[in-house]
């Protein structure tokens, strides 16, 4: 639990981290899976997506959605998300479908905009999905 002397931001952050970790398990309801699938069909028509060069960074990523929807048309997509049960369950959902991780993969990251995060890679598309718009499904 967060103690009264921390910052507004790290309260925010970990009472974020801790509702997104307790909803990973039942996260994908049609609703959002339809949208995802919706975002992911206009993404494709305002960029021409490659799958054998084009790199993909989502986010917020959560379960991996839109990454999921987006890899056929990607060489690699790299999740980010604070919350470990959505990047858990992203990866789960990948290992399941038979994708390899240096495909499609999340981590468990917080990023702050600091040199050497996610090793330097570059993306040519970085995908955001805001999660109050998911987050009350």
């Amino acid at each position: 639990m967060a103690s009264v002397s921390q910052p507004a931001s790290k309260i925010f952050s970990e009472a974020n981290q801790s509702h997104f970790d307790g909803i990973a398990h039942e996260y994908d309801k049609p609703q959002a899976i339809e949208r995802a699938r919706r975002t992911a069909v206009k993404m494709r028509k305002a960029y021409d997506f490659d799958e054998d060069g084009t790199t993909v960074l989502e986010y917020a990523c959560g379960t991996g959605l839109v990454s999921r929807e987006l890899s056929p048309y990607a060489k690699r997509i790299v999740g980010v998300d604070i919350s470990q049960g959505m990047v858990d369950q992203f990866n789960l959902r990948v290992r399941n479908q038979g994708i390899p991780p240096e495909e499609m993969q999340a981590f468990a990251v917080e990023l702050k905009g600091e040199p050497g995060e996610l090793e330097d890679e570059r993306f040519d598309v970085i995908v955001r999905i805001t999660t109050s718009q998911t987050s009350t499904m």
